[in-house]
Formats: C-alpha cells, structure tokens, sequence
C-alpha cells in the first residue's frame, strides 16, 4: 500500500493500530486522525484524567466505534499484562 499525497484517492488498507501517548500531543492527534479516516486504534493513555478528556472529545462522532482506550502505564506490569490479554480480545470481536 502507499499513499500520494496529491490524490484525493486514499491507498493505506485499514489497519488496527496501537498507539502509545495518545492522551495528549501528537499522540493523541494521531490516534484520532487514523480513526476518522476509518483506521481501528487502540489507544493507550497515562492517566485517567486523559481517558475522561479522550472519551468527550469521541463523544458523538461517526468514528468513536473505530478507538478502544486503555490506561496505559508502561512502568507498571500489571497495567501491560492487561493492555495485552484485552488486545487480543478486541482484535478478535471488532468488526472488519
């Protein structure tokens, strides 16, 4: 796949993606970028106070079915342990 940027034709084949720091800042610009134009993000914020702000700015959108948020502290292996088994499960039952 590639992608032209002087098309109005989009060539990237969705994709589910994980993206890290999508609380804030580029990350979470990112994350909601790719779930506008269609793309399956799984969306990892630091704090709870992020995951609030992240779910009421999808709140009533046509792409806030395409984001799955998890608080998400790299530091903490309870908190990937998580990430991990619930990945699988929403990779399983998202609809294509």
């Amino acid at each position: 796949m590639y992608f032209d940027p002087h098309s109005k034709k989009k060539y990237i084949k969705k994709q589910t993606i994980l993206i890290t720091g999508a609380g804030s800042g580029r990350g979470k610009g990112t994350a909601i970028g790719l779930a506008k134009i269609g793309h399956k993000i799984i969306a990892a914020v630091h704090t709870w106070e992020q995951m609030s702000r992240f779910i009421e700015d999808l709140k009533d959108t046509n792409y806030e079915k395409n984001a799955e948020l998890f608080k998400l502290d790299m530091s903490h292996p309870i908190d990937c342990e998580k990430l991990g088994s619930t990945t699988l499960i929403f990779w399983s039952i998202m609809p294509e």
